[in-house]
């Protein structure tokens, strides 16, 4: 994956590979359902470049065999439709990839919006991207934070019945089914 990192040029803005920490409470019901060790985030200039990348020789030379190697593999083209604020990589931290599926992507997007609020009060959190696949695919959309520690954000998760009684009661009324996994970065 190093290699495919190395190579990229051109309209990206940063590559960053990260690695599996755990996988966050909070998507129980559907948590089976997604299992990444391994996540490559490419940002591009737009998403044109981004659809350029993925149909380039170089995607398919270094990327593609690292994903059919594995067991579980996802790709997808994105637009960030939300954000608090960017996303920092230039420094470690533990970082959320929430896989999220829902009747609509707009269901989706208020149940996130509605809930953003909580963790922004109860773990300090001040950045996140809400990435939306441009195409079908199975998620509606994959949200993506850092905070500085693991203690910043899983006490919140595990302890807090705010949690349970605010976060997964709107995701639930709204349909949407969260799959949340924290990692850490391998390479940027």
């Amino acid at each position: 994956m190093h290699e495919l990192v190395d190579s990229i040029r051109g309209d990206v803005v940063e590559a960053t590979v990260f690695t599996a920490l755990i996988r966050a409470p909070g998507g129980r019901a559907a948590a089976a359902e997604v299992a990444y060790d391994l996540v490559l985030l490419v940002e591009t200039h737009d998403l044109d470049a981004a659809r350029e990348l993925v149909a380039s020789d170089s995607w398919r030379t270094h990327a593609v065999p690292v994903i059919a190697a594995g067991a579980a593999h996802l790709q997808f083209v994105a637009a960030n439709t939300r954000r608090i604020a960017p996303v920092d990589h230039s420094r470690g931290g533990v970082f959320l990839f929430n896989y999220f599926s829902a009747p609509t992507v707009e269901a989706n997007l208020y149940a996130w919006q509605y809930t953003a609020g909580w963790f922004q009060d109860q773990t300090g959190l001040d950045n996140s991207t809400v990435l939306q696949p441009v195409d079908d695919g199975p998620f509606s959309l994959v949200n993506h934070c850092r905070w500085d520690h693991l203690v910043d954000v899983m006490p919140a998760l595990a302890c807090k019945r705010s949690f349970g009684e605010f976060v997964l009661r709107v995701f639930q009324e709204n349909g949407v089914k969260p799959r949340p996994l924290l990692f850490r970065i391998s390479r940027s």
